[in-house]
């Protein structure tokens, strides 16, 4: 049956973009994409971390779509994904596809592979156990109905960060009054990252990728990230995006506060004010992806978000030294 089926590296051209978007659209309608937003990643990935699209055709038709990075630079860590139009998504092409890409990796001496399925994608589940792959890290994620949101529960702890000096911002705010926006952001960011749960160590880009994959990204809505500030420092912020081309679903960023500004209610209130701006723009939707023991999954538990199936990372630790220059 395989025997029909083409894979090859991608072809970087606007209908191969369409092509493989429309593939990731279809295996996952939660969480779709943009040809747009796919070729601004692409242009301003950091070559270190070799990155790489894979494509399965037959009869000149895309129907399968892969990925391989390398995640952690210093450790020398992989992780790789396939996507398959759902009458493509056979085990045999599975088992084909996904050992194809796995293999890409390989060549490049690995520590360890990590590869992602939810826990409704049953075959490929089972390929990853099958594969010497064991459970590492779940996340689930949980989705908000917008319009359900009763922002009138949370107008007293508002009135109490408020009344502590700390002001609330949008980033079309923060462009107008502040010519270091950009470089506070960055900086935020980077010290709230090392605290988000993850499979591999958190490898900050430099400055000037992470401002051109975040600011100049087409889904980049700076009325929906938001900054909390305290005397002209920076210290919490939450983001929504646009998922797609339509503004009805929206996905939550980075949420994160400083440690001596945490257990008062900061973040909660960060989570509000957005959840109120989407409301004023008409989205329906707000979803979002947290390690299961994160406390910030527990907290958009308890603003009515709702948990659905869990993404789940499976590791595969290989043997020998393959850290990079070993």
């Amino acid at each position: 049956m395989t025997e029909r089926y083409t894979i090859r590296s991608f072809r970087a051209s606007k209908s191969e973009y369409e092509a493989i978007v429309r593939v990731y659209n279809l295996a996952n309608p939660h969480e779709p994409g943009t040809a747009a937003t796919w070729r601004h990643w692409d242009k301003h990935r950091d070559p270190a971390k070799v990155f790489t699209r894979y494509v399965v055709e037959r009869d000149d038709e895309v129907g399968a779509y892969g990925y391989s990075v390398r995640t952690d630079v210093a450790a020398n860590k992989f992780r790789f994904g396939t996507y398959y139009l759902p009458d493509w998504e056979t085990a045999d092409l599975i088992d084909v596809f996904a050992s194809h890409v796995m293999r890409e990796c390989l060549e490049y001496k690995p520590v360890s592979l990590i590869s992602a399925a939810r826990e409704d994608e049953i075959a490929k589940t089972i390929w990853l156990q099958e594969h010497g792959f064991r459970n590492v890290m779940r996340y689930p994620r949980s989705t908000l109905d917008v319009d359900e949101f009763e922002s009138s529960l949370y107008a007293d702890l508002k009135t109490r960060i408020a009344s502590q000096g700390i002001e609330i911002v949008s980033l079309v705010e923060l462009a107008r009054r502040d010519p270091e926006w950009q470089r506070k952001i960055y900086e935020l960011e980077m010290l709230l990252n090392r605290d988000v749960p993850r499979p591999s160590e958190f490898s900050p880009p430099p400055f000037e990728k992470y401002a051109q994959t975040e600011f100049e990204a087409p889904d980049f809505m700076p009325e929906l990230w938001l900054v909390a500030i305290d005397s002209e420092t920076y210290i919490g912020t939450t983001s929504l995006f646009k998922l797609g081309e339509k503004l009805d679903t929206l996905e939550t960023g980075l949420t994160g506060v400083l440690h001596n500004y945490r257990r008062q209610g900061l973040a909660t209130t960060l989570k509000c004010l957005a959840i109120e701006t989407a409301q004023r723009m008409g989205a329906r939707l707000i979803q979002t992806y947290n390690e299961e023991n994160n406390p910030m999954f527990h907290l958009n538990l308890r603003l009515g978000f709702q948990a659905q199936p869990a993404d789940v990372d499976w590791e595969k630790e290989l043997r020998g030294s393959n850290r990079l220059g070993e």
